[in-house]
């Protein structure tokens, strides 16, 4: 804002203001005045050109941007940690540690007599993916295979500047008040494990509710996770046990999976062929997809996403390699792919149509 307040510029409106007939120029007892209050003046420019910035949400740095969420009762999430379902063939105390690759485990919990609820020791989301053989730590008698077959509570990273202006936007949008859909939005979101969620007041008659989530990476929610939540919001209907208010029966879902398979008639350079492109192709697509389902996680009740052969044909004319494309269709239709309200896209087949 203030970027035209510069030394220069100031020292020469300062000149501006003295007569013509006093010695003004450089070495002059008027500059060397006005030159040391140029130079004061400049800095406190650049200080209120900052301050400025600051007040700003969408540009201020992230120590400061906190502290206006604060304001709006936002606070920003730390990292937490991915929970999975580790099997062995032997019965498996609390406490022992597993590894797999980069990551260890430790077993926090019982699900079955060989089944254990194992806790990743290092935050975030990066191990939200891992499934298989893991190494036993911890000497476990007699022992011989343990595995993670489910990530039950997915891990996620520490909140964003983005992920908190985002929340700041959200939170004009409507004020949260017992029992009403902002608050119930503002309990589910902060729970560990969940992306986004969309509320559905009287679903299926009156005191009912119905709440469908997504999860952080913006997927579907575990079956564990979601019975967890249940008992969390409504153990009993309308009772008001839990934290969904008295009289009201509220549902807790997953947001649904529709894999999204393309075909198109794709032109492409000379030297290029489909064998050498798919991976880029392929990286587009999805990457429009998962754009798609950050949009649900991020959208309000009334956001129902559409799968658009024309941004899927935009998405591959930027590959490498691709000249022409056309006669595309999503899961085998020509028409554009229009999902239901609890449902989001996941990345299915693309292929080249002959």
């Amino acid at each position: 804002m203030y970027e035209d307040r510069t030394y220069q510029a100031l020292l020469a409106e300062g000149k501006a203001q003295i007569s013509d007939n006093i010695l003004k120029s450089e070495g002059s007892l008027v500059h060397n005045a006005l030159s040391a209050l140029a130079y004061e003046l400049e800095k406190f420019y650049i200080q209120a050109d900052y301050l400025l910035e600051q007040l700003d949400p969408a540009t201020a740095d992230y120590d400061n941007l906190v502290k206006l969420c604060a304001q709006r009762g936002i606070y920003p999430k730390s990292a937490t940690y991915a929970e999975a379902k580790l099997v062995g063939d032997v019965e498996i105390p609390i406490g022992a540690r597993f590894n797999m690759g980069a990551y260890n485990y430790i077993v926090i919990g019982k699900i079955s007599k060989y089944e254990c609820l194992a806790r990743c020791e290092t935050s975030g989301s990066a191990p939200n993916e891992l499934t298989g053989a893991v190494t036993s730590i911890t000497y476990v008698q007699d022992l011989s295979e343990a595995k993670i077959t489910e990530i039950l509570v997915k891990g996620t990273d520490a909140s964003t500047k983005e992920d908190l202006l985002i929340e700041y936007k959200n939170s004009f949008d409507s004020s949260s008040f017992s029992g009403n859909v902002a608050e119930y939005k503002q309990k589910l979101n902060a729970m560990e494990g969940i992306g986004g969620c969309k509320i559905y007041p009287v679903w299926n008659g009156g005191g009912t509710v119905k709440a469908v989530l997504i999860s952080s990476d913006y997927g579907t929610v575990s079956e564990y996770l979601i019975k967890d939540i249940q008992e969390k919001m409504c153990p009993t209907p309308k009772a008001g046990y839990g934290i969904a208010a008295i009289g009201h029966d509220m549902t807790v879902e997953s947001v649904k999976e529709l894999a999204v398979n393309v075909k198109s008639k794709i032109t492409f350079a000379t030297g290029s062929t489909w064998d050498n492109c798919k991976n880029e192709i392929i990286a587009a697509v999805s990457g429009y997809i998962t754009d798609q389902r950050k949009l649900w996680a991020n959208g309000d009740e009334n956001t129902y996403i559409t799968i658009y052969v024309s941004r899927i044909e935009s998405a591959i004319l930027t590959c490498s390699g691709v000249l022409d494309i056309g006669d595309t269709t999503i899961n085998g239709n020509v028409s554009n792919l229009a999902l239901s309200w609890d449902a989001i896209p996941v990345m299915g087949t693309v292929e080249v149509a002959k």
